[in-house]
């Protein structure tokens, strides 16, 4: 019984087993459904096996719409697909397809197909990636409809071509969503509205023929189109990026609208390329915005806009008119180098950084009216073709720009400036009216070799500490009125520009003003209030020093006006007043020079001497001396006084330099020790032999001829009695005996 109850246990258990394999086996060429054709049953196969059914190779690639649905819903009976999913390659799909409100459970991946039909994905559900990759998208006419699909992974539109019309609107894809390198050839519009990608978009180097829409998606990784050509509109509009905005070389034919684009991390558009018009309204950039050396060949807004770092332009064009009005930027605003063709706006713009704009083109008119800046606002070496208006501005750091040209004939407008810091225009040019009136400055104000073509008003001007306008070149007026300032320096180049009027009325200087090199037709002075010293150096025809009060004035090289009425003295006040002697009144070289080429009187010397010896300027005086004593010398030529001049000059400068003579003593003296060597010197006597002797003593001795006697030089003599060392010691005793007697001189102060 045992035995027997083991058979047909074993038998049972062969049976289904038999039967379990048969169940398990894989859909083969004679599983059973519709006739399908020997390519689609090659397809069944690969995919049963987890392969890539790739139909390259084949004669016939084509297959039916329905295969494809019935295999991508898992409808055909007896078929198990492998766990990688329905992978094909290089199919043909000639009839519309149809898969709206399908439901997909595997990964599919259908590459390098032609689909020739209409193809409608619309709702359908993919619960795994899609990948079109390389695929084509054939009819023009029919359109491909992924509307409100669901992806639970990627979705991989990658190097594809769609022919017709494409629509995406509120598709909702859980990872990664590529259209990376496609064509999408029709030029009706591309509509991805409303999209929503859980990963990253990708439309690197994608060219959309028509119009492109993703207004209102949201793409919660980043959104790149880098290198990408839109060849009409393409809008943006209330776009939600989770991370970055990258459109690096991307290309805008068309109008470009961003509106309401917001991200969290950085917009970058380097070497971006806008063609039509660029609306930018109301953007909230989460980091920074790079639209490095991109180019916008139509108007382009930006108002509203937020970034949280940094803009940065640089190098980039703008050729018609750019608006940046109330634009929030919490970072630095960075336009070097870059060109703006049309005009341009920052009015009540805001920027808690710094604004820099160095080297920058404004070749219309710019507007910063209103702006605010927290930190150094730069427009260093800019070029401004057309009026340009700062008023009202409030800049917390320096405003920078010196080298800039500001070439319109029309105001250069400052007004109303509130500057926390210094303010750096040196070397401007204001071919137009520089107005800085009412503006408050923090610290310096420095014009130095501006050019003004026309006038500068500064009226009412307040500045916390030094106001430098040195080496100026003016043009018609500069106004002072009403101002405040620590110090107040202008100066011109040279030669001394002419101004027509230099208005310094009701000005109140703390320190120092200081006015030179300068010639002005009228000088408005009155009621100004100087609490230091105050220079007027130069100041023709009309003068009115009316209630002006000084602390200290100085009158230098100023050809009072003619006529009384021209000079207005009434009500000024000084507690000291300096007016130097005539001929001093020019600067002291030029005046020297002026001197040596006159005929010959000491006393013109003596007087310019005297003068800087009240002044304690004894450099001076000591070098007005020496050139009149030259002068004398010169006119007494080859006489005995000539000779003992020359060598009063060359010895002790007059008794200016008397350390000279002691310099030349020593050097005398160490000649002679070189001379005097032990070999060359003899006793003058047998009796003397084996006395004490050394050079340098024998040559001190012989320097000082009976003024100091060492008993060296009437003991040794030369060895050769009429050789050169004899006749060196006779000169060596005339040099000595002419710088004592000079000497003698100087102390007995016979040199004058």
């Amino acid at each position: 019984m045992n035995l027997i109850a083991l058979f047909w246990r074993i038998m049972l258990y062969t049976v289904g087993f038999a039967l379990s394999l048969v169940t398990l086996q894989p859909l083969t060429a004679n599983a059973r459904g519709p006739n399908w054709t020997a390519t689609e049953k090659s397809v069944l196969e690969q995919v049963a096996r987890g392969k890539v059914a790739d139909l390259e190779a084949r004669e016939d690639r084509s297959l039916s719409a329905k295969f494809v649905e019935q295999l991508l819903t898992g409808q055909i009976e007896d078929l198990v697909i492998h766990r990688r999913g329905i992978r094909i390659r290089n199919a043909v799909i000639k009839k519309s397809l149809d898969l709206r409100n399908a439901v997909v459970s595997h990964e599919v991946w259908l590459n390098n197909c032609q689909f020739r039909d209409r193809v409608d994905l619309s709702y359908a559900e993919f619960r795994r990636r899609i990948n079109f990759s390389r695929s084509a998208f054939t009819n023009s006419e029919k359109a491909a409809f992924f509307y409100g699909m669901q992806v639970g992974g990627d979705v991989l539109f990658s190097d594809v071509r769609f022919e017709g019309p494409v629509d995406f609107r509120t598709a909702e894809v859980q990872r990664i969503f590529s259209v990376r390198k496609s064509h999408f050839a029709s030029e009706r519009t591309t509509n991805f509205r409303g999209i929503h990608v859980g990963g990253n978009f990708q439309a690197n180097e994608a060219v959309f023929e028509g119009n492109a829409n993703l207004e209102d998606s949201v793409v919660e990784g980043d959104f790149s189109a880098t290198g990408s050509k839109f060849r009409k509109a393409a809008a943006f509009n209330s776009l939600k990026i989770g991370k970055s905005c990258n459109l690096i070389k991307a290309t805008f034919e068309g109008n470009a609208y961003f509106r309401r684009l917001s991200t969290t991390e950085n917009l970058v558009a380097r070497n971006a390329s806008f063609k039509g018009k660029t609306s930018l309204e109301r953007m909230r950039i989460g980091g920074s915005a790079d639209f490095s050396q991109a180019e916008f060949e139509g108007p382009a807004d930006f108002e509203g806009c937020r970034v949280k770092e940094t803009l940065t332009a640089t190098g980039a064009s703008f050729s018609q008119s750019t608006t940046f009005d109330q634009i929030h930027i919490e970072g630095s605003g960075l336009f070097y180098l870059t060109t703006f063709g049309g005009p341009v706006s920052f009015v009540s713009a805001n920027i808690t950084g710094s604004l820099g704009a160095l080297k920058t083109q404004f070749k219309d008119s710019a507007n910063f009216n209103s702006i605010r800046v927290g930190g150094v606002a730069s427009l260093d070496n800019s070029v401004f073709d057309g009026q340009v208006n700062f008023g009202s501005a409030k800049i917390e750091g320096q405003l920078q720009a010196d080298s800039t040209r500001f070439n319109s004939t029309r105001d250069a407008q400052f007004y109303r400036m509130d500057v926390g810091d210094a303010v750096y225009f040196k070397w401007v040019i204001f071919e137009g009216t520089a107005d800085f009136h009412n503006t408050q400055i923090g610290s310096n104000l420095e014009f130095d070799g501006t050019h003004f073509a026309r006038s500068g008003n500064f009226k009412g001007i307040r500045i916390n500490d030094v106001a430098s306008f040195l080496n100026m070149n003016f043009g018609s007026d500069l106004s002072f009125s009403e101002g405040r300032a620590s110090s107040l320096l202008l100066s011109g180049v040279s030669p001394s520009p002419i101004l027509s009027t230099l208005d310094l009325s009701s000005m109140q200087i703390d320190n120092a003003l200081s006015i030179k090199n300068l010639h002005t037709d009228t000088l408005r002075a009155n009621s100004i209030r100087v609490n230091g010293e105050a220079i007027l150096d130069t100041v023709i025809h009309v003068t009115n020093l009316e209630n002006a009060s000084f602390s200290k004035l100085v009158l230098s090289r100023l050809p009072w006006a003619t006529h009384q009425e021209d000079l207005r003295l009434q009500g000024m006040t000084y507690t000291r007043i300096q007016a130097h002697p005539s001929n001093a009144l020019v600067e002291w070289r030029r005046l020297l020079y002026w001197i040596n080429h006159s005929s010959f009187s000491p006393q013109t010397y003596t007087q310019l001497e005297n003068f800087f010896k009240n002044e304690r300027d004894r450099e001076r005086a000591n070098e007005v001396f020496l050139t009149r004593k030259r002068r004398e010398t010169h006119e007494l030529r080859y006489s005995f006084t000539w000779f003992w001049n020359q060598l009063l000059d060359l010895t002790v400068r007059y008794g200016r330099a008397p350390e000279r003579i002691l310099v030349l003593a020593i050097v005398v003296i160490l000649i002679g020790a070189v001379i005097f060597r032990d070999h060359t010197i003899e006793p003058r006597s047998k009796e003397d032999e084996g006395n004490f002797f050394r050079s340098l003593w024998y040559s001190v001795d012989v320097f000082f001829p009976g003024f100091l006697d060492l008993k060296l030089e009437s003991v040794w003599q030369p060895k050769d009695h009429q050789g050169f060392r004899n006749h060196y010691a006779r000169f060596q005793k005339i040099i000595g005996w002419l710088l004592i007697i000079i000497t003698m001189s100087v102390i007995g102060g016979m040199i004058r």
